[in-house]
């Protein structure tokens, strides 16, 4: 059909009517799909940042605390001296034992591996100083150089003993590198020998007192423990100078973030990747309702445009509305809002600014505002008009985040202050406005916060960061000529006893109230502290002399006394040894805590509940006992200690039924006994090992004994906490071939008065596999009876301070019969301790003992021959 004229003219209005919605909707459409990607690519780029950010970090850490593990080996070995040809396998494994490592040493999936640094010509020199029966190897061959480095031993069985690691010129010079800096470094990563897998070595140099360059220690990590795995979409790619780490090329395309992590001499280049998004269905959905609801607006707003034009009824109500929203805003905000206008004439204020100013609204001109006189700054002075925030804001200057003080007459208040100009035609300042918030109980709330970290949360006393603060300003002030300081070190004596046997609660009741008894007797001026656990420091200012300060010491001991006993307890002997320092003028911090900490273990040594006065001898007896430490842990790690054995033998008979294991320490020319050394090896933390070697080597004797006897062997409290007691037990006597029921273990009444339930189900547990148990030492404590009645005892050995009173003391006779009928009772057997003369022999006949041990039986010395025996002496 033709179109007629008349049709044509009134289409085309109506066309020229669709042409704008039709170019807004394809410009709103194109739009939203470029902005719709745009946020795509955002969100995928902020994921990747967060991505990176944690991979960075979780690599950095991972690296860092296997470098730590490392370094303090490397440290030990380099402070310890020590031939590096004579270090094995057992030696690093023993390390890791000897510092209580094995836990922290299980991140180390390959151990440690100590690598000797070895000229050509000592090789040979070294593989002869090998110990009989250690591994042996054959140095691998490799490019000559002066100084090989030679994987020498490892904790971990990775056979690889007698590498030469200079066959590798990178790991070489990282080395070298190592030794030449001091420090802890990491070699390039390389592929594994059995798995292809990526591996990286850490390294750490060991270095003599003397400066010489021993080696290095170090272990093998597989690049996998170190970078954690990428989540979703995002793949990880890390180069070390070009060189692969993980990961493949990043594809062309993709979205990536890239971040350097410097750590131990290696620099890796970390790149994050993921694809580029694409706008989704969904998306597009929204898009094209978006450009439709535009071009649908816009055809509104042209259909009613000269309507809205012309309707100024409509734009009076629009500027009351916004202007209702405006006052609603400023009345209902918690912040407190002030403007002016170009003359500074106030002309806004909101109700939180009239509460923040006493309830008075602030008016008038700036010299009205200065006649106030409610500003202040932090220091408490009054403003001047020209540091006025709101007066500099109408000057054109923005203030941003300014602390200022109001005070109208109710107290003081903290606010924080924002103050911007208002800018007008030509940028010329046509107002001011200043926001305001009030921090006041924030500010308290940091000041409390501050100092609670300086306190000790338990006793609410000084702690050791506020002590090392105010001990050093006190020994700058003694250095310029102010008063002399005096630091008193004050330890617990037997408090792990009160929290074993009465519980933690206690025990830190105890510790409460001994701070309560401290604050009471120190002067005003002094710092009383809790440096931790049950020590606690005074640092006094008022001494003038050693005699003062002593005196000090005597009263703060008196003031504890009725703190060491806990009501309701079950009571243990406790008391406070002080150690007492008057620094020189130029001693510092680390040095008056060492040395009022030698003073105090001085204290404890010589009887407990003791007061000793720091002197210069007690550092180089620190030295010596360290040097003693040291060559009882290389007696101990070589098996070099001796035994001696003391017979046990029947009452009447005197035949010799079973022999006690004494341990010996050759050492310095002398034979001592273990009342020598074995407090020194209890604080090293020695003991366990020593009982364990004593046990092992009294198995073998007496497994290879033609006499047969039974042995008895002592065990400390340490030794019973260890978890693989009952396994190391069994393993001995299956290595030597000897029947339970002939190993006696004793065991002390300390011991068994904790009551550990690990102890004492460790103890039962011995028990049911046949071993035997005795109890040492019966007497000399009230809970002795108890003891009797409550643990699976085969033996009761009586002190021999009860025993010295046979046929002299009737008490203690009468205590040793009454042990001896409840023993009986039971099934336990008895032996008598110490007897020294006939006269003590037939009183334990007579009482009824079952065993004899002494110097009449027979002294220390080799297992007795088979047919030996004591006559015993005619009963009266």
């Amino acid at each position: 059909m033709a179109v007629t004229p008349d049709r044509d003219r009134g289409a085309l209005p109506a066309l020229r009517r669709l042409a704008a919605p039709l170019v807004v909707f394809l410009l709103v459409g194109v739009l939203s799909l470029l902005a719709a990607h745009r946020i795509a690519v955002r969100d995928r780029e902020a994921m990747l940042d967060r991505d990176l950010a944690e991979q960075v970090g979780v690599t950095e850490a991972r690296i860092e605390r296997f470098g730590s593990l490392v370094a303090g080996a490397a440290a030990h070995y380099s402070q310890t001296r020590h031939d590096p040809a004579m270090v094995t396998d057992t030696e690093l494994q023993r390390y890791m034992r000897s510092v209580g490592a094995d836990e922290r040493y299980d991140d180390l999936p390959h151990g440690l591996t100590y690598i000797a640094r070895v000229r050509e010509d000592q090789v040979e020199s070294y593989e002869f100083r090998r110990q009989m029966g250690r591994p042996r190897f054959e140095v691998q061959d490799g490019p000559f150089r002066v100084h090989q480095a030679i994987i020498w031993a490892q904790s971990a069985d990775v056979g690889a003993h007698g590498a030469r690691l200079d066959v590798d010129p990178e790991r070489a010079t990282v080395l070298e590198e190592s030794l030449r800096l001091d420090e802890v470094m990491m070699t390039p990563p390389v592929r594994g020998i059995v798995d292809g897998a990526r591996v990286v070595n850490i390294y750490g140099p060991i270095i003599s007192r003397s400066g010489e360059g021993l080696g290095w220690i170090g272990t093998r990590v597989a690049v996998d423990q170190v970078v954690a795995a990428s989540d979703g979409e995002a793949a990880l790619t890390i180069t070390d100078h070009n060189l692969p780490v993980i990961g493949e090329a990043v594809p062309e395309g993709h979205l990536q973030r890239t971040a350097t992590l410097e750590a131990m001499g290696r620099t890796w280049q970390i790149v994050d990747h993921a694809p580029t998004p694409f706008v989704g269905g969904a998306a597009l959905v929204i898009c094209g309702l978006l450009a439709l609801s535009a071009a649908l607006a816009v055809a509104v707003v042209q259909q009613s445009r000269r309507r809205l034009v012309s309707d100024a009824d409509s734009v009076r109500r629009d500027r009351d509305r916004y202007a209702m929203f405006i006052d609603t805003m400023l009345a209902t905000v918690g912040v407190g809002i002030i403007a002016c206008d170009d003359r500074g004439q106030i002309v806004v204020v909101n109700d939180a600014a009239v509460q923040m100013n006493g309830g008075v609204a602030p008016t008038g001109t700036p010299d009205a505002w200065l006649q106030a006189d409610t500003l202040r700054d932090l220091d408490g002075d009054p403003l001047e008009l020209e540091r006025m925030p709101l007066f500099r804001a109408l000057r054109g200057e923005d203030v941003h985040d300014e602390e200022v003080v109001v005070d109208d007459g109710g107290g003081p208040r903290t606010y924080l202050v924002q103050a911007k100009p208002l800018h007008g035609d030509a940028q010329r300042v046509a107002g001011a406005v200043l926001a305001m918030n009030d921090i006041t109980d924030r500010k308290a709330a940091e000041a409390e916060t501050s100092r609670q970290a300086l306190r000790d949360d338990l006793t609410g006393l000084a702690n050791r960061r506020r002590l090392t603060v105010d001990l050093a300003a006190a020994l700058a002030d003694h250095r310029d000529g102010g008063r002399d300081v005096t630091l008193l070190f004050m330890d617990l004596d037997r408090f792990k006893l009160v929290n074993d046997t009465n519980g933690h609660h206690r025990g830190d009741h105890m510790l409460v109230e001994i701070a309560r008894h401290l604050e009471e007797a120190v002067h005003d001026g002094d710092v009383a502290a809790r440096m931790g656990g049950d020590e606690f420091v005074i640092l006094c200012r008022h001494a003038t002399s050693t005699a003062e300060a002593r005196a000090l010491a005597h009263r703060i001991t008196a003031a504890v006394q009725p703190a060491l006993v806990v009501e309701g307890a079950q009571p243990v002997r406790t008391g406070a040894s002080i150690g007492v320092v008057r620094p020189d003028r130029g001693a510092d911090v680390e040095d008056v805590l060492r040395q009022a900490d030698l003073a105090m273990y001085e204290a404890k040594r010589d009887s407990g509940s003791a007061i000793r006065v720091y002197e210069p001898r007690l550092d180089q007896d620190a030295v010596i006992e360290f040097a003693t430490e040291s060559a009882l842990r290389v007696a101990v790690a070589d098996r070099t200690l001796d035994l001696v054995f003391q017979p046990i033998t029947t009452i009447p008979g005197g035949q010799v039924e079973a022999v006690e294991a004494l341990v010996r320490w050759h050492h310095g020319g002398l034979v001592l006994t273990p009342a020598s050394f074995l407090p020194l090896a209890d604080e090293a933390a020695l003991t366990p090992e020593i009982d364990l070697l004593v046990l092992d080597l009294a198995c073998r004797a007496v497994a290879a004994a033609p006499s047969r006897p039974s042995v008895h062997v002592n065990l400390a409290s340490r030794t019973l906490a260890r978890p693989d007691l009952m396994r190391q037990v069994a393993l001995t006597l299956a290595r030597h071939d000897l029947a339970p029921e002939r190993l006696c273990l004793e065991v002390g009444e300390t011991v068994l008065d904790g009551g550990a339930p690990d102890v004492v189900e460790t103890l039962r547990g011995l028990s049911a596999t046949g071993v035997r148990l005795a109890l040492d030492d019966f007497g000399v404590r009230t809970a002795s009876l108890s003891h009797l009645r409550g643990m699976p005892l085969d033996v009761v050995k009586v002190h021999r301070s009860v025993v010295a009173g046979f046929g002299s003391d009737d008490a203690d006779e009468a205590l040793a019969a009454a042990a001896v009928r409840v023993a009986a009772s039971r099934g336990v057997r008895t032996v008598a301790a110490g007897i020294e003369t006939e006269a003590q022999m037939r009183a334990a006949a007579r009482i009824g003992c079952d065993l004899a041990q002494g110097f009449l039986v027979g002294r220390p010395g080799p297992l007795p021959a088979p047919a030996s025996a004591t006559p015993l002496p005619a009963t009266a």
